[in-house]
């Protein structure tokens, strides 16, 4: 009977674990669906995935809300081409916002992310809007890019889903680790 007492109380402990930990890390697998090219010599279509990864941490600052929320501790984000081909480490976002569902601040239901650079010779805007879905594990995606300097411009618009996985599923659907 105190076999079995423990192996109930083990297997609560370890599910606890695993939901805790479920709640502290998100990855997400978005696509480049590009479905407005503005100008420039970009295509309509997939042009290849973002995969980002936050790692959350309860916080509490009284000047803003005396309830404790979620906040970010850590993110990155991952650009891939292609399926199996190598990726990158994107370090280009000045800003990085996130807001707490006003229900349960213990959920954040929006991130962006903003890249504003005007230098003499060049321009470079970069936005990507990321909003929970009413799905379990959905997320939309919009991914606006302005490129301009003397030879041109490039300009275009991603509109398209964002899905949940775990750090092993999305490495295995990237065929390459990520993070």
């Amino acid at each position: 009977m105190k076999k079995l007492l423990g192996i109930l109380v083990l297997g609560f402990l370890l599910s606890g674990n695993a939901h805790s930990n479920e709640n502290n890390e998100l990855y997400l697998k978005c696509i480049d669906n590009i479905t407005t090219v503005n100008k420039g010599n970009f295509e309509k279509g997939i042009n290849g995935y973002k995969y980002f990864f936050f790692k959350f941490k309860k916080k509490v600052d009284f000047t803003k809300d005396p309830n404790p929320f979620l906040g970010i501790e850590k993110w990155k984000v991952r650009d891939q081409k292609e399926i199996g081909k190598k990726r990158r480490k994107i370090r280009w976002f000045d800003k990085v916002s996130y807001w707490n569902d006003p229900n349960n601040k213990m959920i954040i239901n929006k991130f962006k992310f903003t890249q504003e650079k005007i230098e003499s010779d060049y321009v470079t805007m970069k936005h990507i809007v990321i909003n929970k879905t009413s799905e379990p594990k959905k997320w939309e995606y919009t991914y606006d890019y302005l490129f301009k300097d003397i030879d041109g411009e490039n300009s275009f618009i991603v509109v398209d889903y964002c899905q949940e996985m775990t750090k092993k599923e999305l490495n295995k659907f990237a065929k390459k680790k990520i993070f």
